[in-house]
């Protein structure tokens, strides 16, 4: 059987290197300002995530994302950071980005 988890913070590196393959009905990702690489995710099933919540100021690294998480998954980045994310090359191909308005 799987646990439901619908939010998931990540504060830290994972000492693995990839997340779980499938993240179950998890629908809100937060990933903390210390993380710099995102690699771990990389093959992460987001079938069910809507949201992404970054916390640093400076876009993480990140390559694997697919088109559904572009066109479905709505980001959103630090007050004042919003034209930098819209610049990254990664990034950038979200439809919806937002500035966290904390």
């Amino acid at each position: 059987s799987r646990i439901l988890v619908s939010n998931l913070y990540m504060g830290r590196e994972s000492r693995y290197n990839h997340a779980d393959k499938y993240f179950y009905g998890l629908k809100k990702i937060t990933i903390g300002k210390s993380l710099k690489d995102l690699s771990f995710l990389y093959r992460a099933k987001l079938d069910d995530v809507t949201e992404i919540r970054l916390l640093s100021r400076i876009p993480p690294l990140f390559k694997g994302f697919s088109n559904r998480e572009f066109l479905n998954v709505t980001l959103i980045v630090p007050k004042g950071t919003i034209e930098d994310y819209k610049k990254h090359s990664v990034w950038s191909q979200f439809l919806t980005i937002k500035e966290d308005i904390l």
